[in-house]
């Protein structure tokens, strides 16, 4: 915190620094892998400050065998309310446990998931696609599976 005077006339720079930052983890265990390809997981991540909607978009992640995975998303208000929905439990696959968590990023900063097998051998999974729109206005195209273009 700093104080002073700004007297007339004369410049004055003032910089600003949020330093009320965080990053919000989101933990997928899959106990096991019987489906014997790969399986997509997605969630619905919104947070909020407020009212207003200062996030919202939808993460996923494959597995190719059981174990743990994590997304890390940076750069959320330290002061946000985010809920975190499994919104597709992948092929063959149940949520075990909460599908849905809603968290104070000052008090936590970590979910997890588990899912395990169903006993229906489904076989399927997903891309995420990212759209950028660069300063000159062409839209490029990535996703997770190496393929993109404009």
């Amino acid at each position: 915190n700093a104080s002073g005077t700004i007297t007339k006339d004369n410049k004055v720079t003032v910089t600003f620094t949020n330093s009320n930052i965080a990053s919000l983890e989101i933990e997928k265990e899959l106990d096991s892998w019987e489906t014997g390809s790969p399986v997509t997981f997605v969630f619905d991540v919104v947070a909020k400050v407020g009212d207003e909607v200062v996030y919202a978009n939808v993460h996923s992640m494959t597995f190719t065998g059981p174990g743990t995975k994590k997304i890390t998303i940076s750069n959320l208000p330290g002061n946000a309310i985010v809920t975190v929905k499994e919104i597709y439990a992948g092929a063959g696959y149940e949520v075990s446990g909460d599908a849905e968590f809603t968290i104070e990023l000052a008090k936590e900063r970590k979910v997890k998931f588990k899912n395990t097998y169903n006993k229906k051998k489904k076989r399927g999974y997903g891309a995420q696609n990212t759209f950028t729109r660069s300063d000159g206005g062409t839209w490029t195209w990535e996703n997770d599976l190496g393929k993109g273009g404009e």
